[in-house]
């Protein structure tokens, strides 16, 4: 059975591309534009993997996981490993994903050879 990744980006061009490449990779792959949209998809799906952009407007990335992994844990399933993406850096928040153990932090624009090794490493 196919591994199932939610992608949480606001920015279209970027979920698309990210989207595309992980369909052609044979995985499921549900997109969110926003961290409420991701928490309505995470109350009604599980997801093995979860790639979210940090700076979206309403919600970042980081809360969004926070209250997926809420819900996970009302509904007693387990928790996707995590991967963030963004395009800004920022040391303070590169140390709140840490600190919530999110498996990998990946600037954009990134190469999609790490990317993938990220999503294969939190996959196998």
């Amino acid at each position: 059975m196919a591994k199932k990744i939610l992608v949480i980006d606001d920015d279209v061009l970027v979920t698309k591309s990210i989207v595309k490449y992980l369909k052609v990779k044979g995985y499921e792959v549900e997109s969110a534009d926003s961290g409420k949209t991701a928490i309505a998809l995470a109350q009604r799906l599980a997801f093995d993997l979860i790639v979210a952009d940090i700076r979206m407007p309403e919600m970042n990335g980081l809360e969004a996981i926070r209250k997926i992994r809420e819900i996970n844990s009302l509904q007693g399933r387990a928790h996707p490993q995590e991967i963030i993406i963004t395009g800004y850096a920022s040391d303070d928040l590169q140390k709140e994903a840490q600190e919530m153990q999110v498996a990998a932090y990946i600037y954009k624009p990134f190469d999609i050879g790490e990317f993938m090794a990220a999503v294969e490493r939190c996959l196998t």
